[in-house]
C-alpha cells in the first residue's frame, strides 16, 4: 500500500526462481481508494521463455544411530546432503552447531574435511554433480541427561531450487545411568555376551528356611531362594564362592561392583572378574580405580591379563602406564598397548574429492600437497575411514585410486593359513612417485558383527602390505583405537601404498622380532640438525622376514620403514630426523627414551678491536707579547737628492 500524487510514479521488482522450461506469462494489475478515469491501463502482463533449468537441489537429512542413549554414551549422527537438482553445486558446506551438554569426539566425511571450532562443526565437501551424495559422521558423547535436538544445513554458492529442505532436525533422549544388572546395558562399546541365569543361591546372602522333612527327592527352591539380593558388601563377596559372587556383581551397576571388588583380596577379586562374562568384566575395570588396576596387572599372569584387559575400553586402557603393560605382556604386539595421537593435516589443505567408477573402484583426487605436511588423501570406501600421507615436496592434482578385490590377486604370494581374510585391496597415486611419501597412517574398520562370528581376538588384526620386490607380504601390527555398536577401528602406519590384506586370527601370534639397543646420535643433538636413531632387530623365526618398523615420537607417528632381516640374524634399523628445540618421548617397538634436543646456540660475533688513537698532544699555546711601541724618529729632510727610508721601501 502506498500513495501517489499527481504526477509521481513508483516501481516495484518481484523476484523468483524458474522452475520449469517453457513459455512464462505473468500479469500485474494496480487499484486505489479513487475512481479512476481510465481503468484500461491499470493491467499488463509479460511473457518470457525459459530454457532448461540448471539449478542444485541439496536436500538433507539426519539420523541418529542409537536412541536413547545411556549418561556418557555417544551420540552418533549421520548426516546425508543429495543433490536433486540438475545443476552441479560447488562449495557445499555442511554446518552442525553441537547441542548443550555434549563434547565433541570426532567427525568425518565421504568426501572433503570436517572440523569443530567451538562447538561448531563445519563439513567442506566440495563438490556435488546433479545426482551426488556425501555422507558426514559426528560422534559427541552426552553429558546430561534429557533429550538433545541438533540441527544441520547445507548450503552451496548457488541459488537452491528449493532451500526448505537443507535443514534437518534430529532429537536423541539420554537417559540416566541404568541401574538393572548388568547384561541389559545397551553401551555401544561392548560385545553382548548374555549373562547366564543364577542357577546358585549366594550363600552370603541366601535366607535360612526350615529344614523339611527327608524325602528321597530334592528339595525344590522356594520363592525365597530367588528374592533381590539385599545390600553388597566386600565382606559378603569375600564369604561367596567365585561363581555365587560373579552372579552378584554382573546384577550390579559396574561403579558399585568395582567399588566392591576394590576392597575384596585380590587374589579372589581377580578369579571374580575371570567369571564374570566378558561385557562385564570390561565395564568394571574401566570404573576401578588405576591404582588397584595396577595392582592385578602386577599379581595376574599374562593369559588372564589378555583376557581381561582387551575387554576395557580404549580410553581407559590407555591411561594405564606403558612400561607396566610392556613388562607384563610381553606377547601383546605393543601397537596394542601403546595410545596414539593421530596426525593432523595441514589445516590449510583442502580434502580429497570421491568418486565411484565402479563397485570396485573409487578415485579420489587431491587438490594439492605440502613438503613434509600431512594431508588426508583418502575418506572411503570401506573398510577405510580415513588415510592420511606425509609428502616429501610439493604436488598437485594427486590421484588416489582405490581398488576392492574378493580374494588375492594371481601375482600375490599365499598369506599364512592361520590368517583370516578380513578384506583386500590396492593404494595407488599414480602422479606420484613412491620417494614422494615420506610415511602414511591409516585407519579402517572391521565389523563387530564378523569379529564374532568368527571368534577372532580383537588385538591380532594386521594390515598386511605387499612388497613387490621382494614378493612377500610385510606384516604390519594394527592399534585398537575406538569402538562403536557395529564397528571395531584400528591404525596403522606404513611406509608407503601397495596391496594390502587386512587379517585377523583367532589367537595371539608368539613374537618373531626382538629390537634392542636404542640409540641416539649424536648423545646432545641441537635442533634442526641431523639426529639418527638406530637401533637392532633379531629374526627370531627360521626364514627371511620383513620387519615393519615405525619410529614414534610423542605417540605420534614420526617415520616407518621396512627392514629385511635373516633368519636368526640381526639388521640394524636406522632413522634419521630433525626435530626442534624441545623434550620428546621416543620409541621404536618396546623400547621407550627421551629425546632433550638443545635450541641453536645464539651467533655470538666477536668485532675485531679497532686500535685505540694516541691522542697528538696539543701544544700549549704561548701568550703573545704585547709589542712594545716603538718610537720612530722624525727626519727633517732638508734637500737632498737620494730619499732616506728607515723602512723596506715599497
Amino acid at each position: 500500500m502506498l500513495s501517489l500524487s499527481a504526477g509521481q510514479s513508483a516501481t516495484t521488482t518481484i523476484t523468483a526462481i524458474v522452475t520449469q522450461e517453457g513459455t512464462i506469462s505473468n500479469a500485474a494489475s494496480v487499484s486505489g481508494d479513487q475512481t479512476d478515469p481510465d481503468i484500461s491501463n491499470n493491467s499488463a502482463a509479460a511473457q518470457i521463455e525459459a530454457s532448461e533449468v540448471q539449478l542444485p537441489d541439496l536436500v538433507l537429512t539426519k539420523t541418529d544411530i542409537q536412541d536413547p542413549i545411556t549418561l556418557g554414551g555417544e551420540i552418533t549422527y549421520v548426516i546425508s546432503i543429495a543433490n536433486q537438482g540438475l545443476g552441479e553445486a560447488t562449495g557445499v558446506t555442511l554446518t552442525d552447531s553441537l547441542p548443550s551438554e555434549t563434547n565433541f569426539v570426532s567427525a568425518s566425511a565421504t568426501q572433503g574435511t570436517c572440523s569443530d571450532a567451538g562447538g561448531v562443526v563445519t563439513c567442506q565437501l566440495g563438490l556435488l554433480n546433479a545426482g551426488q551424495s556425501a555422507t558426514s559422521t559426528i560422534v559427541v558423547i552426552a553429558v546430561a541427561t534429557g533429550v538433545k535436538s541438533n540441527t544441520a544445513t547445507a548450503t552451496s554458492n548457488e541459488t537452491d531450487l528449493n532451500d526448505t529442505d537443507n535443514s534437518d532436525s534430529e532429537d536423541t533422549a539420554v537417559n540416566p545411568a541404568q541401574q538393572q544388572p548388568q547384561q541389559d546395558d545397551d553401551s555401544p562399546k561392548r560385545r553382548r555376551t548374555p549373562t547366564p541365569e543364577p542357577t546358585v543361591v549366594p550363600t552370603a546372602i541366601a535366607i535360612e528356611t526350615p529344614v523339611p522333612t527327608p524325602v528321597p527327592t530334592a528339595v525344590p527352591p522356594t520363592p525365597v531362594a530367588t528374592a533381590t539380593p539385599g545390600p553388597v558388601t566386600p565382606q559378603s563377596i569375600e564369604a561367596a564362592t567365585v561363581e555365587e559372587a560373579a552372579l552378584i556383581l554382573q546384577q550390579l551397576p559396574p561403579e558399585e561392583a568395582a567399588d566392591v571388588l576394590e576392597e575384596v583380596d585380590l587374589d579372589h577379586a581377580i578369579e571374580i572378574l575371570l567369571a564374570v562374562d566378558r561385557d562385564s568384566a570390561g565395564n568394571i575395570l574401566d570404573n576401578m580405580s588405576l591404582e588397584r588396576l595396577i595392582e592385578i596387572i602386577e599379581r595376574a599372569d599374562q593369559d588372564t591379563l589378555i583376557a581381561l584387559l582387551v575387554e576395557m575400553s580404549q580410553e581407559n586402557f590407555f591411561l594405564i602406564p606403558l612400561d607396566l603393560l610392556l613388562a607384563n605382556l610381553p606377547g601383546v604386539s605393543v601397537e596394542m598397548l601403546a595410545r596414539e595421537l593421530t596426525p593432523q593435516p595441514e589445516a590449510s589443505l583442502s580434502g580429497p574429492t570421491s568418486q565411484q567408477i565402479s563397485d570396485v573402484l573409487v578415485e579420489c583426487l587431491v587438490p594439492r600437497t605440502i613438503a613434509d605436511a600431512w594431508a588426508k588423501i583418502i575418506g572411503s570406501p570401506a573398510p577405510l575411514d580415513v588415510v592420511l600421507a606425509k609428502f616429501t615436496k610439493d604436488l598437485t592434482l594427486v590421484r588416489v585410486v582405490v581398488e576392492d578385490f574378493t580374494e588375492p590377486p594371481p601375482n600375490a604370494p599365499p598369506l599364512p593359513p592361520e590368517d583370516i581374510l578380513n578384506s583386500i585391496f590396492t593404494i595407488e597415486l599414480p602422479d606420484a612417485d613412491a620417494d614422494d611419501i615420506s610415511v602414511a597412517h591409516v585407519t579402517l574398520y572391521v565389523e563387530r558383527e564378523w569379529i564374532e562370528e568368527n571368534e577372532i581376538h580383537p588385538w591380532t588384526i594386521r594390515f598386511n602390505r605387499l612388497d613387490e620386490e621382494q614378493g612377500q607380504w610385510a606384516p604390519y601390527p594394527a592399534k585398537r583405537v575406538r569402538e562403536d555398536n557395529e564397528r571395531v577401528f584400528y591404525s596403522v602406519g606404513i611406509p608407503g601404498f601397495s596391496l594390502f590384506a587386512v587379517t585377523e586370527r583367532k589367537e595371539l601370534r608368539e613374537p618373531q622380532f626382538e629390537v634392542t639397543n636404542l640409540s641416539i646420535e649424536p648423545s646432545t643433538p641441537v635442533a634442526d640438525e641431523p639426529i639418527i636413531v638406530k637401533a637392532n632387530v633379531t629374526n627370531l623365526g627360521r626364514e627371511l622376514a620383513t620387519f615393519p618398523a615405525s619410529l614414534w615420537i610423542d605417540s605420534t607417528i614420526e617415520d616407518s620403514e621396512a627392514f629385511l632381516v635373516p633368519a636368526g640374524g640381526t639388521t640394524e634399523l636406522v632413522f634419521t630426523i630433525t626435530m626442534p628445540a624441545g623434550s620428546y618421548e621416543l620409541r621404536v617397538d618396546r623400547l621407550l627414551q627421551q629425546l632433550e634436543v638443545s635450541p641453536l646456540p645464539a651467533l655470538v660475533v666477536t668485532p675485531t678491536p679497532t686500535p685505540t688513537p694516541t691522542p697528538t698532544p696539543t701544544s700549549t699555546p704561548v701568550p703573545t707579547a704585547t709589542p712594545t711601541p716603538i718610537a720612530l724618529a722624525v727626519v727633517i729632510v732638508e734637500s737632498t737628492p737620494t730619499p732616506f727610508c728607515p723602512l723596506p721601501c715599497r
